[in-house]
C-alpha cells in the first residue's frame, strides 16, 4: 500500500497513543478515511497486544451500506495476524 503522508502522521499519533497504554491490555486502533481513489483496508500487528488498522469508507454507497461497514468494524473480533 502506498501510504499518504497524512496517513503516516495519523498512524504515528495512533501508535504513540497505543504505546502509552497499560502493557497488559489488548489494543486495537483504527484510522478511517474517506475513499478518494482506492479502497484501503490494511492491518498492522505491531506486537502481540497492539493491532493498528487503516481503512477507507466510500460515501458514494448507500447510507445503509456505510452503516453496515462501520458497524462491522466495531463488531469485528480482534484478529491477530
Amino acid at each position: 500500500m502506498k501510504t499518504d503522508v497524512s496517513f503516516s502522521h495519523n498512524m504515528y499519533q495512533l501508535f504513540t497513543y497505543l504505546m502509552h497504554q497499560e502493557k497488559d491490555l489488548e489494543l486495537r486502533g483504527i484510522l478511517i478515511y474517506l475513499k478518494n481513489i482506492t479502497d484501503v483496508d490494511e492491518k498492522y500487528q505491531w506486537s502481540e497486544n497492539i493491532l493498528m488498522e487503516i481503512m477507507t469508507v466510500d460515501l458514494d454507497i448507500s447510507w445503509k451500506e456505510i452503516f453496515e461497514k462501520l458497524i462491522g468494524v466495531v463488531d469485528e473480533e480482534r484478529v491477530i495476524l
